[in-house]
């Protein structure tokens, strides 16, 4: 049965190797052409091509909250809206969308629905550790996000209420969308 709503994700991974370009001696009469040896990242040549792919879930017409994603203001509702044809917010949160991420694991909700997709953006400058076990004795943190990277993944039966997020070492910041099923 289709539902109402699809979200669509991609993911690209290019494959790179690193080597040394020597330095290269370059005088002329009237100019100095030396270069500097230096890193240089090229296409690995045992792959010689990008990986990924793209794909869409139906996800439900109606979510488990207003929280399913962090991008939506407490404030967005329709009685704070100004203009005639309901056009522009008349109030919005100056922070609106940003989770702050510290040494305590942050659930990102408490509801206990099926998740059908997961995005988490670390949009901070600090690595962001990610648990699909919140609540279990001893979490483990299989996913790393660094600053300004993000990941998304399928929910394959996990429950909602079981993703926490905790910092690597410094605080940072986090954007996400958990939508079930």
């Amino acid at each position: 049965m289709a539902q109402d709503r699809k979200i669509q994700f991609s993911t690209q991974v290019i494959p790179k190797i690193e080597f040394q370009r020597p330095a290269r001696a370059g005088v002329l009469e009237e100019y100095d052409r030396t270069q500097a040896a230096y890193q240089h990242n090229k296409l690995h040549t045992s792959v010689n091509k990008t990986l990924g792919g793209n794909g869409y879930i139906d996800i439900n017409s109606t979510q488990w909250g207003d929280a399913w994603t962090s991008m939506a203001s407490i404030n967005q509702l329709w009685e704070n809206f100004d203009e005639t044809w309901n056009t522009t917010a008349a109030t919005w949160d100056t922070n609106a969308g940003v989770t702050s991420i510290s040494s305590s694991v942050v659930q990102l909700t408490s509801s206990s629905n099926t998740m059908a997709f997961c995005y988490i953006k670390n949009t901070g400058a600090n690595t962001v550790k990610v648990t699909l076990e919140y609540g279990a004795g001893s979490p483990t943190y299989p996913i790393k996000v660094k600053g300004g990277a993000s990941v998304q993944f399928r929910g394959n039966g996990i429950n909602t209420n079981k993703i926490g997020v905790i910092r690597d070492s410094s605080d940072s910041t986090i954007e996400y969308v958990i939508a079930k099923t």
